[in-house]
């Protein structure tokens, strides 16, 4: 018996369909997106119509997990660490990288964690940076 993923994401979009969800027309940025649970986020966000910004650097995420992705229009791949700023309409920071094209996001999904218990502690430093680098914007959100 194959493992059919797209039957899921149906099924996950019907009920989120079913309780008035919608990130449809929506820009959406998923921390951890390349990660297992991230990729889901993703798919269900391109599958609903919204702008899904993928931002992860592949520590523990796969890349073939948003690989299936790549050629659409509405999905981004970022490869980033999240415990390192990063700017999102600006052309130029000096203390991190800059994404100028893309001015506003209306959501952020963090998923960019480790799953495993055992990792927590060598990795608490790194999670406390995470947060506190999550996305910056420039002054004119509304350009």
């Amino acid at each position: 018996m194959n493992y059919n993923i797209n039957q899921d994401i149906q099924e996950i979009v019907k009920r989120l369909k079913n309780e008035n969800i919608s990130f449809e027309d929506k820009k959406v940025l998923v921390t951890g997106g390349a990660g297992f649970l991230g990729s889901w986020v993703c798919d269900v966000l391109i599958e609903q119509g919204a702008y899904c910004i993928c931002l992860d650097n592949l520590s523990s995420g796969r890349p073939e997990n948003v690989l299936h992705l790549m050629e659409k229009d509405n999905f981004r791949f970022i490869n980033h660490d999240i415990s390192y700023p990063i700017y999102f309409g600006m052309s130029y920071h000096p203390l991190g990288i800059c994404i100028g094209d893309i001015k506003k996001i209306d959501i952020v999904m963090h998923m960019a964690s480790r799953a495993s218990p055992f990792e927590f502690k060598e990795e608490l430093i790194n999670r406390k940076k995470e947060i506190s680098n999550l996305p910056s914007f420039s002054s004119n959100r509304d350009s």
